[in-house]
């Protein structure tokens, strides 16, 4: 990226007009990321680029977020250097190192226990979160998969993990809720060795345990 040119926006426009549109531009590759997300353009593994059978309207948010990314890309160089070039280096390489630690690091696994109240409806036992009681209610396939889980019980122990372990079924990410805003779809194709293809969607509180919506999670009652 030409610096030199950037230096003279820099000093015509003036810094604070251009910290201004940095966030201007931000703001609007926010907009542009939610349209693509709302019309289905983002899977697990990355975003849905157009092809010849893509129909019209998603190309164009697709060509319109490129360009509010290129936006940012040119304002936020312009950030770097009303700043210090050094100490943004100096915290990328740490959040970098940070990551890959994070990527390098053993499964995540813990035992939860889950119990039905009295009207039918399931809850996970959280104790560490803060939110409602609301938001603890499995719904929507979770509580069919707890019914077969829990043998039709008020009460089953599951062992979960985002890595694999002899002897559990597992739910394999589908796609993010963006018609909710809130959890992802999964699948759960076989229940102890039997075929169910059970549509199971779960709420942010999974995130929040494991961290993220992991792309396959392992469970079972029985380890």
């Amino acid at each position: 990226m030409n610096e030199e040119l950037l230096k003279r926006a820099i000093k015509i426009y003036g810094a604070s007009a251009q910290i201004d549109m940095v966030t201007e531009e931000s703001a609007e590759l926010i907009q542009a990321i939610n349209k693509l997300k709302r019309r289905g353009g983002v899977s697990f593994e990355g975003i849905i680029k157009p092809n010849e059978g893509t129909d019209k309207k998603y190309a164009e948010i697709y060509t319109n977020l490129c360009g509010e990314v290129a936006d940012v890309k040119i304002m936020l160089a312009q950030l770097e250097i009303m700043l210090s070039k050094d100490l943004i280096s100096l915290e990328v390489d740490k959040k970098m190192k940070r990551l890959e630690k994070r990527l390098d690091k053993k499964p995540i696994s813990r035992r939860l226990r889950f119990y039905k109240e009295v009207d039918g409806s399931w809850f996970v036992d959280l104790p560490e979160w803060t939110g409602s009681k609301s938001e603890l209610q499995m719904v929507s396939g979770a509580d069919t998969m707890l019914d077969f889980m829990s043998e039709d019980k008020g009460e089953v122990s599951v062992y979960i993990s985002d890595g694999d372990f002899e002897g559990g079924d597992v739910l394999v990410f589908n796609r993010f809720a963006h018609e909710i805003g809130n959890g992802a779809h999964y699948k759960l194709p076989k229940f102890k060795g039997v075929d169910i293809n059970l549509d199971v969607w779960l709420c942010d509180v999974t995130a929040f345990v494991f961290g993220f919506f992991p792309k396959s999670i392992y469970i079972s009652s029985n380890v």
